[in-house]
Parts: structure tokens; C-alpha cells; sequence
């Protein structure tokens, strides 16, 4: 960073999907002052976490006891939207392959 550039950061960074991007944050409140878009996934896998055992097992691994695991996917799902990304390159895939087919190819 020369004299004259300052850092980029989420508060003062003019790049159009920079801005879009930190506009709301994972949990608690957005920038934009209202509640972010993952919070109630959030609030559910912490309300389960309070009343979760781990159960250490006799090899030293431990596991949860209780089913927070359904909230724990609900809440990473809704921050990284793996299976929805996952969805939409099988359905992409599947269209090009039927196309394919309809144009006479294998």
C-alpha cells in the first residue's frame, strides 16, 4: 500500500461486490443495522448447544449426544450454501446433457 491508498475493509471499500458482499454479516446484526440473514440458524444451533452432552467414547473420540447436528448443517447451509451450489451444478449438468441428446450428439 503506497502513501496515498488506504486498506480496504468492509467500511471503506468502494468495490461493487465488496460492498454487496459485506453488507450483511453471518450471525447477530448486518452493517445495515438489521438482523443478518443467518441469525435465527444461529440462535436455533445455540439453544441446542446449551443443553448438548459430548459423550467421550472408551477410543478418546467424542461425539454429541443430543441432535444439534441438523441445526449445526441448518446454520453452515445458510452461511455457505454448499448443497444448494452442489443442486445447481446437477440440474446445469443434467440441462446440458439433455440438450445434447437433442441435438443429436451421445
Amino acid at each position: 500500500i503506497t502513501n496515498n491508498q488506504q486498506p480496504t475493509t468492509a467500511t471503506n471499500c468502494t468495490h461493487p461486490d465488496r460492498i454487496k458482499l459485506h453488507k450483511k454479516m453471518s450471525s447477530g446484526r448486518s452493517i445495515a443495522g438489521g438482523v443478518g440473514r443467518c441469525y435465527s440458524f444461529f440462535a436455533e444451533f445455540k439453544e441446542c448447544l446449551k443443553s448438548e452432552d459430548i459423550l467421550t467414547h472408551e477410543d478418546g473420540s467424542q461425539s454429541w449426544k443430543n441432535k444439534c447436528w441438523q441445526h449445526r448443517e441448518d446454520y453452515f447451509e445458510c452461511l455457505h450454501a454448499k448443497k444448494e451450489w452442489a443442486m445447481v451444478r446437477r440440474v446445469n449438468e443434467e440441462e446440458k446433457r439433455q440438450a445434447e441428446i437433442a441435438a443429436g450428439g451421445n
